[in-house]
């Protein structure tokens, strides 16, 4: 008799095939271009094919290592910004795209950021208040959307693609991603003030990354 796989396990083997499948739509999308002399897609799904390193870069230099749901979570934003955006043209086709990637990379990047911190706290490897490691949080996810604009400014500068937009879009980008990032920094200042009584989804998500990084380097 087969046996029965938890919900828990099933949906973490669900995310790992998805994940499997987008990173082969990728190469799939890059090698179509290549065919096709389409440079500039190339160009796209090679900068989408790096991002998607992240979470492996983290545990290789950093000691960080992303629980499944994480790696998920931002396999499918990369998913949706590069692949979805830029190569189907989803900002142009949707005007609310835009706004909602740059709000939810801010978001992300906040909790990111929060949760490393977190553990460091946890740990008592980090002397900090609620405060200053909410700020720290906020500091990280804000620096973190200015890079990607800046990456943006050169992709379209020096290989001649449009990610920019206008100055107005990246301006407005900043914005909704410093807006994500306070409301997240905001949720773990609050998460350290009543985490002796927090429960709910963010409470999850600190648990798990506090189980995948107990012996997380400073």
């Amino acid at each position: 008799m087969s046996k029965v796989l938890e919900p828990a396990s099933l949906a973490i083997r669900i995310q790992v095939w998805i994940s499997f499948l987008i990173r082969l739509s990728f190469v799939a999308a890059g090698v179509f271009a290549f065919f096709r002399g389409e440079w500039e897609i190339i160009l796209v799904t090679v900068a989408g094919i790096l991002c998607l390193s992240f979470p492996s870069l983290l545990k290789r230099n950093y000691k960080i290592v992303l629980p499944t749901e994480f790696e998920f979570a931002i396999t499918v934003f990369i998913y949706a910004a590069i692949l979805l955006g830029e190569v189907h043209g989803f900002y142009d086709k949707f005007l609310w795209w835009d706004i909602v990637l740059h709000t939810g990379s801010g978001i992300a990047l906040g909790f990111i950021g929060f949760l490393i911190l977190y553990t460091l706290y946890d740990q008592k490897r980090l002397h900090a208040s609620a405060f200053m490691i909410s700020l720290l949080s906020f500091a990280f996810a804000t620096g973190g959307g200015a890079v990607w604009e800046i990456f943006e400014f050169a992709m379209d500068n020096f290989f001649g693609t449009n990610m920019q937009k206008s100055a107005d879009d990246t301006m407005w980008d900043l914005i909704v991603n410093a807006l994500g990032a306070l409301l997240a920094s905001g949720i773990g200042f609050l998460y350290i003030k009543r985490r002796k009584t927090e429960r709910g989804f963010f409470h999850y998500l600190v648990r798990r990354f506090l189980e995948h990084n107990r012996r997380l380097r400073p």
